[in-house]
């Protein structure tokens, strides 16, 4: 597994998902979000330090990834990351939105929130500048949904991600600029 001081590509992001999968002996659903939940659908972005859930995991999952690390030392605790169910802001609707991920998993059901849904939980987060440093994730036909059903949005901070959509427009209008000259 490639891990270069904490941080990943997509192809760790499906082996680390993998090690759970191997050690189930049952179905599991799962959904990521996140720069996983890029990861999964094959977008290039940028690297990542943990897998994120979108809701937190069972005991019994808990207890296989205790395990996971026990046997892979390298890997650091919260490298599976189950904390964005606390601050994570979506459309109310997004489980309508799943893409569900086709691999080689035995037990695993990974579903992803769609790319519309991940630009919206960026709206308020923290890391909302990585959005503007890796655009190719914008389109006006995206944007233009996330306008559209704003009024779906669970956040708390309306004014606040009104202004992170329309720099997300500025920044498109930018590249559209830039791709014409």
């Amino acid at each position: 597994m490639k891990i270069k001081a904490g941080f990943f590509e997509k192809d760790v992001t499906m082996q680390l998902l993998h090690l759970i999968d191997d050690k189930l002996t049952i179905p599991y659903e799962v959904i990521v979000c996140g720069t996983t939940a890029l990861h999964v659908q094959g977008y290039d972005y940028r690297r990542t330090t943990d897998v994120d859930f979108v809701k937190p995991l069972s005991s019994m999952l808990w207890a296989i990834i205790n395990n996971i690390l026990k046997e892979n030392p390298q890997l650091h605790s919260r490298i599976y990351d189950d904390q964005c169910a606390g601050v994570i802001c979506l459309f109310e609707d997004y489980e309508d939105r799943l893409v569900k991920i086709e691999d080689t998993f035995k037990y695993l059901k990974v579903y992803a929130i769609s790319v519309e849904d991940w630009i919206v939980t960026q709206l308020e987060s923290n890391k909302f500048d990585s959005i503007l440093k890796y655009p190719q994730q914008l389109t006006r036909e995206r944007l233009k949904f996330i306008e559209d059903n704003m009024h779906l949005y669970c956040g708390l901070k309306e004014n606040y991600t009104k202004q992170s959509l329309k720099i997300l427009w500025d920044k498109l209008e930018e590249i559209e600029s830039a791709d014409i000259n």
